[in-house]
């Protein structure tokens, strides 16, 4: 199995397709909670016309756990990770970048803004804008119902308190292993952490409209965890993108009705002339 070693002396898994090849590079980030495997319907596809990197994001799949999980912003130790990689690949130039669920989209999208000279095109599959960077706020974002996540911003202003009071103890338990006990002073540490991230996960959101390269947008209709309207919000921030919605399906569309998720990325690639396909 192929392996770099972050700066942090972590194993990160990855896969590259057409190594030696002269073809354009397109990376493929994936959804928190799940790995690269999730591309399987994907990667083939791609790798007809591209040189395909996947990695394994810390603490996810055959890469090494971090023991600091919680403490860490998964987005800016995923694009360090991303960052290396490159280097260990000896990549240079432009690139372009495919990310998949809130996570993979957030960072993708964070990717672009920073590096927005080398990046060719951008592919948002099943996301949003909200930076979902951490375990805490995963949790708390899995813990929502569902309506609450269509109306997050909404909801969250006129009612932070009574959720904070109601989800604190879920999120603490989930994280907390039953056998530690700590002091009154850690607990509120902790209970304060919990109301502060999910405090910045309302405030602080992707700045999608900085995005200049051309971007493709597509959701499912039935997303419980990416609803629709992110993706619209996406359309509305980001100027040259167009958006797709594959209906009867959900946030495991990518799998379930990968046929038609691989015709629209397709189209958009022949459309904008990033693929050859004579």
């Amino acid at each position: 199995m192929p392996y770099f070693r972050n700066q942090n002396d972590y194993e990160i898994y990855f896969e590259i397709f057409n190594e030696d090849s002269n073809l354009p590079v397109l990376i493929l980030i994936h959804e928190y909670g799940s790995s690269q495997t999730i591309f399987s319907k994907q990667k083939r596809f791609l790798a007809q016309y591209f040189k395909l990197i996947l990695f394994d994001v810390i603490g996810h799949g055959n890469s090494d756990k971090n023991p600091y999980e919680l403490q860490e912003n998964m987005i800016n130790s995923t694009l360090n990770d991303l960052s290396n990689l490159l280097t260990y690949l000896s990549i240079e130039g432009s690139i372009s970048i495919l990310g998949y669920g809130l996570f993979g989209t957030a960072t993708a999208q964070q990717f672009t803004i920073i590096n927005r000279n080398c990046v060719n095109f951008l592919i948002l599959l099943n996301g949003g804008n909200l930076f979902i960077d951490s375990t805490i706020k995963n949790i708390f974002w899995n813990l929502l119902p569902k309506y609450s996540r269509v109306n997050f911003n909404e909801i969250i202003n006129q009612s932070f308190d009574e959720i904070v009071d109601q989800i604190s103890p879920l999120i603490e338990k989930i994280i907390q292993p039953d056998e530690v006990i700590l002091s009154k002073r850690d607990r509120d540490l902790i209970k304060n952490r919990i109301k502060d991230e999910i405090w910045d996960l309302n405030e602080f959101q992707i700045e999608s409209s900085k995005i200049s390269c051309p971007t493709l947008i597509i959701c499912a209709e039935l997303d419980e965890e990416a609803p629709i309207y992110f993706s619209k919000q996406l359309r509305k921030n980001i100027r040259d993108s167009e958006y797709h919605m594959v209906s009867m399906t959900g946030h495991l569309g990518i799998s379930q009705r990968h046929e038609e998720y691989n015709n629209i990325i397709y189209t958009f690639l022949q459309n904008n002339n990033f693929i050859s396909t004579g």
